[in-house]
């Protein structure tokens, strides 16, 4: 009985610390432009690829769908970001370059999951994943 109540303090301990890290707030890597280099690992290649770049102060969001300029508010920026409202200019855009706005744009509007994995940024939204790499 004794070891069993030691067990249970020293497991709740545990469970305490592991929910403390996992609530630690991400703060989005901001200042940086990030371009699109797949979608669903597919190789999402325009001749202006699809961008985004996130600022800090004020939480503006900005870039390239590869087609047409895009602006929006950023927030929400821990495992969520949130892009409000989405102003896109209105370029006809066609072929792959249509097909990679849509996929994009998609991803955006849905507030997409974020995270860094091996240097890259990777938003997902449902079945869609966005891969970007560091511009420059």
């Amino acid at each position: 009985m004794f070891m069993r109540a030691i067990f249970l303090c020293g497991f709740g301990l545990l469970a305490v610390t592991a929910q403390a890290q996992t609530q630690t707030p991400r703060a989005f890597p901001s200042h940086v432009e990030w371009r699109l280099v797949s979608i669903n690992a597919a190789p999402a290649r325009s001749q202006d690829p699809a961008s985004l770049r996130i600022e800090a102060e004020g939480g503006r969001a900005f870039g390239s769908t590869g087609c047409n300029r895009w602006m929006a508010n950023a927030t929400g920026m821990d495992e969520r970001l949130r892009f409000t409202p989405l102003a896109v200019t209105r370029r006809y855009c066609a072929g792959a370059g249509g097909e990679i706005e849509r996929q994009f744009l998609g991803v955006l509007n849905a507030a997409p999951l974020w995270r860094l994995q091996r240097g890259a940024l990777v938003l997902t939204s449902g079945k869609t994943r966005l891969r970007f790499k560091r511009a420059g």
